[in-house]
């Protein structure tokens, strides 16, 4: 018999059901002063591969979920995304958590049941934690949807929302531009040629 909190795809609990588990841990947190962070993970597909086994990958994510967080994680469906919180757990942590199970799912080979094709996925991810980003619930989700980045490397991106630049960004070639040195110019070549009223000063001051 299936029960109403659970997804019947990926097993993991309804977006319903999952909204007020966080409303209940964010009391918690904000009673005892604890961390609360929050992973969403989306995934892509080869194209040839979406039609068939978008809703299968999604159900093996869910496989993918229990297998890599705690018993204390809740994990949950919201349409074609998962969503897990991760209770009393800070941003670096959050970020563990996230690039473990994007390495495990990237690193799996998917087949299809029909034409045997193997084939690999993408694996997308964002953070938000309370404190950081908000007081509530309603202003955790609108910071995730309008300001984290995605897939954040480091604690910084995470909290400031923004990607660090990297090595060979237009930033950098531009400062690098700036610091070539302007090339040589000849003397001579500055100096402009001599107009007709010279040439008559000069041929009058010679007699």
């Amino acid at each position: 018999m299936n029960r109403p909190e659970f997804d019947n795809l990926t097993k993991l609990y309804t977006e319903s059901y999952l909204e007020g588990c966080v409303d209940q841990e964010l009391l918690r947190s904000q009673r005892y002063g604890r961390p609360l962070s929050m992973l969403v993970l989306g995934v892509e597909l080869p194209e040839e591969q979406k039609r068939d086994m978008h809703y299968r990958v999604l159900k093996q994510l869910g496989g993918f979920i229990k297998m890599y967080t705690r018993s204390i994680d809740v994990g949950g469906r919201t349409k074609d995304r998962v969503m897990v919180m991760l209770p009393e757990t800070p941003i670096d942590g959050a970020l563990v958590v996230a690039t473990k199970i994007k390495s495990q799912i990237e690193n799996h080979i998917f087949v299809h049941p029909d034409t045997e094709d193997k084939f690999s996925i993408v694996l997308s991810y964002k953070i938000v934690a309370y404190p950081d980003h908000g007081p509530d619930r309603k202003a955790l989700m609108e910071y995730l949807h309008k300001f984290a980045p995605d897939c954040p490397e480091t604690v910084e991106e995470v909290v400031s929302g923004v990607a660090q630049p990297s090595a060979g960004t237009p930033a950098v070639a531009k400062e690098a531009v700036e610091a070539e040195p302007a090339p040589e110019v000849n003397e001579s070549a500055k100096q402009s040629p001599p107009s007709a009223r010279d040439k008559h000063k000069k041929h009058k001051k010679g007699r």
